[in-house]
């Protein structure tokens, strides 16, 4: 662990974590990159010490971390039966009791030597087992996957029954055949295409897993498109789709030059790249107020309330205070967040009520459009470097016509904004 002797007299001596219960009101104490430290610590030298098979990845850690975020009670699952919990401030990592094998074969004989009739019940579901299989213990089916409820397998299909998959490859865990798609005698979009000199420029499985990493042809015409791996490291380093849409949303090359032209980013080390088998990275999609991921700060800490507004082109007309707020992020790693309306009550009767947003370094902005009826996000698929603060200025106006407007007299908007992860 990177932590130094202060960082580590701190934990020992407020018992931040012992037995596999973590204090989360002090554990949110830390600054962030010790919070990953710590978390690393856990499952490497306690929790998964002397597992030889697992290797603790990035992605494990992030969903801790998330998950200590989370506003309300929930847990989430880890490979080889972990289950993390959050329940109040104490967070416990226990691995869920699994059911003997020689048990199941033992039930399974007394089945078929008891009940003659079941014979062709027991074979089919020996036949079973291997549907839907979740070969990394999150709780979701990653291979052999049945779309269609036949009891055959149309995703994900393991042919070599290595639990990794062959054909009819999805993305992403988008449950869709798009890599290896076999029709007839042929194979569509096929997996580790090679140049002349043995290098893989299509569709590369760089972690031997089954599902490619880079160079992701994704639309089957030959070329790739997406998570592209311009200097053959074995790391995709171009236009990088981090929510599994098919869209990038990351150093994206928009001209086809090879040169990233929009969400440019220079430190590829921390970024995290959801790419690693068919299960997307679980993100949290519940409001945050104040986590060791984002810190948001409301300038004015009341709800949105605009009323008694006259047209924009009266005289009598007055500015309505801008709503000011800003957006840190506090991680070491790149964020994906939105902003959404919340608790919206409008009661303007014409669309002339309108708010515009404008937003400061490298961040999105919006023009005036007309103020929302209901709930919903209105900026999305937002990206923050670590340590980065978005500064947003939201201003509001009823937009004049030139003649009376007397059905927008007298009428209110009302609303919260709030910041959510965005895409996981």
């Amino acid at each position: 662990m990177l932590m130094d002797s202060k960082n580590k007299v701190f934990l020992e001596k407020n018992k931040v974590y012992k037995d596999g219960e973590l204090k989360l009101d002090k554990f949110n104490k830390l600054d962030a990159k010790l919070q990953a430290e710590v978390l690393r610590q856990i499952l490497e030298d306690d929790i998964y010490t002397g597992t030889k098979e697992l290797e603790v990845d990035n992605k494990y850690v992030l969903k801790c971390l998330k998950l200590s975020c989370d506003e309300e009670d929930n847990d989430i699952h880890l490979p080889l039966g972990l289950l993390v919990s959050k329940k109040d401030d104490i967070m416990t990592f226990e691995f869920q009791k699994r059911v003997a094998l020689w048990f199941l074969i033992l039930l399974l004989g007394a089945l078929l030597f008891t009940i003659l009739g079941a014979t062709y019940s027991a074979f089919n579901y020996i036949k079973l087992l291997d549907l839907n299989k979740d070969i990394d213990g999150d709780g979701v089916a990653d291979i052999n996957i049945d779309i269609n409820k036949d009891e055959k397998p149309e995703i994900n299909i393991d042919l070599n029954k290595d639990d990794k998959p062959d054909v009819n490859i999805d993305y992403k865990g988008n449950r869709e055949q798009i890599f290896n798609v076999v029709i007839g005698d042929d194979t569509l979009n096929p997996t580790n295409v090679k140049d002349s000199n043995g290098v893989c420029i299509r569709n590369c499985d760089t972690n031997n897993d089954g599902w490619p990493d880079t160079n992701l042809d994704i639309d089957g015409d030959g070329k790739p498109d997406l998570d592209l791996d311009t200097n053959n490291d074995g790391k995709a380093d171009l236009n990088l789709d981090m929510d599994g849409d098919k869209i990038c949303d990351l150093h994206c090359d928009t001209d086809d030059d090879g040169v990233c032209d929009e969400f440019c980013i220079d430190n590829w080390s921390k970024v995290i790249i959801s790419q690693n088998g068919s299960t997307k990275i679980i993100g949290n999609s519940r409001v945050i107020n104040h986590s060791a991921k984002l810190e948001i700060v409301y300038k004015d800490k009341s709800d949105v309330v605009v009323k008694d507004i006259l047209p924009d082109d009266m005289e009598d007309s007055k500015k309505i205070p801008t709503k000011h707020f800003t957006v840190t992020n506090m991680s070491p790693y790149y964020v994906m967040y939105a902003i959404k309306w919340q608790d919206v009550t409008n009661e303007f009767a014409s669309g002339n009520f309108k708010y515009k947003v404008t937003c400061k370094n490298n961040c999105k902005s919006i023009d005036f459009i007309t103020a929302p009826f209901k709930d919903g996000i209105f900026l999305d698929k937002i990206f923050i470097a670590p340590g980065q603060t978005h500064t947003y200025d939201i201003d509001f106006k009823l937009q004049g016509i030139n003649e009376p407007q007397n059905y927008d007299q007298d009428k209110m908007f009302k609303a919260k904004i709030q910041v959510v992860y965005s895409g996981k």
